[in-house]
């Protein structure tokens, strides 16, 4: 893709840091990380490095795959919430949309709408090939 970037909609970006502010200190968020650079596919990756958990995702994306992987689009966040939660988070964040879930697979498995693989990777070498990049681009 290419073209302009997307504009940003201020009243929109203040309304959704707001919201997931008063979420955060309800306790109703787990973990929040911003959908920047690289889109959701680097944010969901970047979500699960460092984990000695082990931890996984399994997400379901809702349209075209490599906008919806890669966009990035101003004033999105991905949030996990623990499952009780579930309910008082989405009365406080209106326009939040459910799209997978953690588990303790230690596999970032990306399914399309047609329940097809997009991606699916252990963290462990995703989280290799990202620490690697810059190195990689200096050589």
């Amino acid at each position: 893709y290419f073209g302009p970037a997307p504009s940003i909609d201020l009243d929109t970006e203040k309304k959704r840091q707001e919201q997931l502010l008063t979420a955060i200190r309800k306790g109703t968020v787990a973990s929040a990380h911003d959908i920047a650079e690289g889109g959701l596919a680097v944010a969901l990756a970047e979500s699960l490095f460092n984990s000695n958990l082990g931890l996984g995702a399994s997400v379901m994306l809702n349209g075209e795959e490599v906008k919806e992987m890669f966009s990035e689009t101003q004033s999105r966040f991905l949030v996990s919430v623990p499952q009780d939660q579930t309910n008082e988070f989405e009365s406080i964040v209106e326009d939040a949309v459910r799209i997978g879930e953690v588990n303790d697979s230690a596999v970032l498995n990306i399914r399309n709408i047609n329940n097809q693989a997009v991606l699916q990777s252990e963290v462990k070498e995703l989280e290799a090939a990202w620490k690697g990049a810059i190195p990689c681009l200096l050589n």
